[in-house]
């Protein structure tokens, strides 16, 4: 109220008047009533200065809440956002979390197995190892014995052929002496038949 007065007494233009009505009742000279005048208009000025500044600043001031207002929505909505992320991301870490949970006891699963596997395998590995060399001790006895038969057959076939020899020799000497068996009885014979003939000569 105070500073509308003020603006309206510098705005009338019969404050010159009334500035002179108030230098005659208080007995101001024309230097202090300049003097009185100036300061009077720098009062003024700084009062309408002063309003345009707090009108500046109000305008600043509003501006300044409604920023700080979309601010804080705005902060709100990021942080409601990031709850959600933050919630979303929990979920995922935590299905992520099970999931490997679960292949981790598969991949220890399959490792059991594959390790009983293993072991079954060494030992098979072993079995077939010792049944090989048996069967590789069992190959060389069989080979030294093949070995021994083939010398034992070679000296067989040896004798028999000996033996063929002999016989064959044998049969060769058996027919010159059945051919002279013969020869003989035949030669025999006839002399048998000469010395019949000869007795019956003698008798007559």
């Amino acid at each position: 109220m105070e500073s509308k007065a003020e603006g309206s007494i510098g705005d009338n233009p019969n404050s010159g008047s009334s500035l002179v009505l108030i230098n005659q009742r208080y007995g101001y000279n024309h230097v202090e009533r300049f003097r009185f005048r100036n300061m009077f208009m720098k009062i003024l000025e700084e009062l309408r200065m002063r309003r345009v500044s707090d009108r500046e600043n109000e305008k600043r001031i509003q501006e300044l809440v409604q920023e700080k207002f979309m601010l804080e929505k705005k902060a709100d909505q990021e942080s409601q956002r990031c709850l959600v992320l933050e919630e979303c991301h929990a979920s995922e870490t935590r299905d992520a979390c099970m999931k490997l949970e679960d292949r981790m006891r598969e991949l220890k699963a399959e490792a059991t197995q594959q390790q009983i596997h293993r072991t079954v395998v060494e030992k098979e590995n072993d079995m077939y190892k010792d049944q090989l060399q048996a069967l590789q001790l069992t190959n060389y006895s069989l080979e030294r014995k093949v070995r021994e038969l083939e010398v034992k057959l070679q000296l067989q076939i040896c004798s028999l052929e000996k033996h063929l020899g002999q016989l064959t020799d044998f049969e060769n000497k058996y027919s010159t002496v059945v051919q002279q068996g013969k020869q003989l009885a035949e030669f025999q014979g006839a002399l048998e038949k000469q010395g019949l003939y000869w007795t019956q000569d003698c008798i007559l």
